[in-house]
């Protein structure tokens, strides 16, 4: 499709549909979709790949028990990876956590933006109380607001994954 990938960070606690759509439950489930909706490669051809390489060949022997190189485990591989993308000590974090402001004036003003209700109005969707920054739920942030007919929508979001018209134009909140 035409949208960009949704950030990877802390995608090990969401906790419901993942891509902007919501069309996948896991991340395995979207490392599958992403190779091969996305990319439209030759399963064939992917694992034909890894397998002549010496060094892949090593690691599934060493990540899985039956050591094969296959669809799933690479689904699996992936996952594991986007797991292991973890930020939960940044300067922000450390402010929360500890009260240490080494936040600069430009990272405070923004702070001050996303948790004030009469500025930025972010902490609704990238909840103040979640360190994540997203209510991993589907809204509507009038990207389409120009339509005159639900069936205007360049892009029908969760939608268009759930065929369920309440749901044009709903996308995942992400992280900030």
């Amino acid at each position: 499709n035409s949208r960009n990938s949704m950030p990877l960070v802390n995608l090990g606690w969401a906790n419901n549909g993942l891509m902007w759509d919501g069309r996948t439950v896991d991340l395995e489930a979207a490392s599958a979709d992403a190779i091969f909706s996305e990319l439209h490669p030759n399963p064939s051809a992917i694992l034909d790949i890894l397998r002549e390489d010496s060094l892949y060949a090593n690691l599934f022997a060493k990540a899985f028990e039956d050591g094969t190189i296959t669809l799933e485990n690479i689904n699996k591989s992936l996952a594991s990876f986007m797991r292991s993308i973890v930020s939960i000590d940044s300067r922000y974090d450390r402010y929360v956590k500890f009260g240490l402001n080494e936040l600069s004036q430009e990272e405070f003003r923004g702070f001050e933006m996303v948790f004030s209700s009469e500025e930025g109005d972010c902490f609704h969707c990238h909840a103040s109380s979640d360190v994540l920054f997203s209510d991993f739920s589907f809204h509507n942030i009038g990207l389409d607001s120009n339509i005159t007919t639900i069936y205007d929508f360049a892009d029908y979001g969760l939608g268009g994954s759930t065929g369920n018209e309440e749901e044009y134009g709903l996308f995942k909140t992400p992280t900030l």
